[in-house]
């Protein structure tokens, strides 16, 4: 249950401010300043995406809880809490990634994640290891990073912009809503789909695996989250986004190579033998961790074009594929959820890689910044 709602919790969060992030990074053209600007054009429609995402994981929440007790409504309530947060705090950190102050942003995006797992630590410690007590750990820790955020955002000065800066800028935004809402789901539906359909157990097994292969995938979310920027800046060219690639997926490659026979022995050690079952899906899912290292470094490129048709289509056949294998594989438990990431992350690159080469511009320049492109 606890890892059905934080899958659901984070894949909702992440969602919840589609296009509004990435819009402000493109039209501020690398310009700290003028990422705090702008950020304020998309603040209605971040909120309004919000709301929405409240009522998806309060209906998906409520699914998995079944909740018919006070304590179990508040699990509910505590998961639905994670995107009101979450959209803030995000929408908060996408100055440092325009403005390329990768320190900060590394600094700052770390912050979560450490506070969370020291926290399950100390209740695990303590014996207070409950799924209440581990969502309020996460949220403390999106909690401590928005006062952080709050203290940056004081520090920066603000810059003037043009009459339809904002315009162009929110409606750049939305036509990213449909182009990138496929690649935030995506490497996360495999488990969305294991925790509405099979059983609990499978995907506590099916977990471990997939958080072994994040941490190959963090590789390309942070190749992504530094590539796009700088694209979007005017700092392109073919050359330095294929040896982004080469070098991401080298980097994937070698990690996964290096954990592989590391994985048994420390999933008998932290988890127990039971748990072991989660080696089988493993090899498959680092092996499409990989893959999607590839295709987010290629989506950055795409993104930072200006031209998103080509990247949502990409974004969607990995969708419809995963969906479509999965359907036939199901039956395979965790190992059928992984051969259905690893064919949705083939979709997605091979057809973002197509498009990639179709793009007219071979300068230093990826982008056009013509108002028309937007509109």
């Amino acid at each position: 249950m606890l890892v059905s709602l934080l899958v659901w919790s984070q894949a909702v969060a992440t969602m919840s401010l589609v296009g509004a992030d990435e819009a402000v990074i493109f039209q501020s053209g690398g310009s700290s300043s003028r990422a705090w600007t702008l950020r304020a054009a998309v603040a209605r429609d971040a909120v309004v995406q919000a709301a929405l995402g409240c009522l998806v994981l309060l209906g998906a929440a409520y699914y998995i809880v079944q909740p018919d007790s006070a304590i179990t409504w508040v699990y509910v309530a505590a998961a639905t809490m994670v995107v009101p947060l979450n959209t803030f705090t995000l929408l908060s950190i996408v100055p440092l990634r325009a403005g390329q102050r990768i320190v900060a942003w590394n600094l700052v995006r770390l912050m979560r994640p450490v506070t969370y797992a020291l926290g399950t630590a100390l209740l695990w410690a303590s014996g207070t290891l409950t799924v209440l007590s581990t969502l309020v750990a996460y949220l403390v820790g999106g909690l401590l990073l928005s006062l952080v955020l709050v203290v940056l955002a004081r520090r920066d000065g603000r810059a003037r912009l043009a009459p339809d800066e904002e315009r162009v800028t929110i409606s750049y935004g939305r036509r990213l809503v449909l182009a990138t809402l496929p690649q935030r789901i995506g490497p996360q539906l495999d488990q969305l789909l294991l925790g509405l359909f099979l059983a609990p157990a499978v995907l506590g097994v099916y977990s471990v695996a997939t958080s072994i292969a994040a941490v190959v995938l963090m590789i390309g979310t942070s190749l992504d989250q530094v590539l796009f920027p700088r694209f979007s800046a005017g700092q392109f060219s073919r050359p330095a986004l294929a040896k982004a690639v080469a070098g991401g997926m080298g980097a994937g490659l070698l990690a996964s190579l290096a954990l592989v026979p590391m994985a048994g022995p420390a999933i008998e050690l932290l988890y127990g033998q039971e748990f072991l079952g989660a080696l089988k899906p493993l090899t498959i899912l680092l092996l499409a961790a990989v893959v999607r290292i590839g295709a987010q470094c290629l989506g950055a490129a795409l993104k930072a074009s200006g031209t998103l048709s080509a990247y949502t289509w990409a974004q969607v056949a990995g969708v419809l594929t995963l969906l479509g294998v999965f359907c036939l594989t199901s039956g395979r438990g965790g190992a059928g959820a992984a051969i259905a990431s690893l064919a949705g992350a083939l979709a997605t690159f091979v057809i973002s890689w197509v498009a990639v080469l179709k793009l007219q511009s071979t300068g230093p320049s990826l982008r056009a910044p013509l108002e028309t492109d937007y509109v």
